[in-house]
């Protein structure tokens, strides 16, 4: 028998008329980057900017895992926040027992180290009067999630300050009533990052 073969042009002609559409419905995709510059999906619900951020999606930033040192407080350091993007939980987990004198231990939120123009410190919201918090015990803005981690209370974001047109740091702080002893922490915030 012969062989049979398709020419150049041919093979242009059929590569340039096959669809180019690929319907996914309720599969997840998976990859270490993606680089795209227009709508990816068609009904504008998935972009990425041109900073590399995914507008539509939501995406979380943490602290490292933070140590206890001698004092009554600790921070997050900065959690950076990309512009135009909405904070929809920030909060705090025992990830290694604290251990500090008998009190009340809470979280907060600011902009800046220490402050708490983002959600408003709420003195207990780790812990009622305790002496030590165990591993898994957090609180959030998410009355939800603060209850599945058996946290004391929810802390409260500040009104009108969810969304933010530029970038931003976001530095959480956990105070106790007297010193903290030992254990470790982490710091999260979640966020949406819309079109600007």
């Amino acid at each position: 028998m012969g062989t049979k073969r398709v020419g150049l042009a041919r093979m242009q002609a059929l590569m340039e008329n096959l669809k180019r559409t690929l319907t996914l419905g309720t599969a997840e995709i998976s990859a270490a980057s993606l680089t795209a510059t227009t709508d990816l999906i068609g009904n504008g619900n998935f972009k990425v900017d041109t900073s590399g951020h995914k507008t539509g999606v939501e995406g979380i930033t943490h602290s490292a895992s933070i140590t206890a040192t001698s004092g009554t407080t600790w921070s997050s350091g900065a959690l950076a926040i990309p512009a135009h993007a909405i904070i929809t939980d920030m909060g705090v987990v025992v990830t290694a027992t604290l251990g500090y004198g008998s009190g009340v231990c809470g979280l907060k939120a600011g902009i800046t180290a220490g402050t708490a123009g983002l959600a408003a410190a709420v003195a207990n919201s780790l812990t009622g009067t305790a002496t030590t918090a165990a591993v898994g015990l957090g609180c959030s803005t998410n009355a939800a999630q603060t209850a599945a981690m058996t946290g004391n209370a929810v802390i409260v974001n500040v009104i009108g300050t969810a969304y933010a047109a530029a970038a931003r740091d976001v530095h959480l702080t956990l105070t106790a009533a007297q010193t903290i002893t030992g254990g470790t922490v982490r710091f999260w915030v979640k966020y949406m990052h819309i079109e600007g």
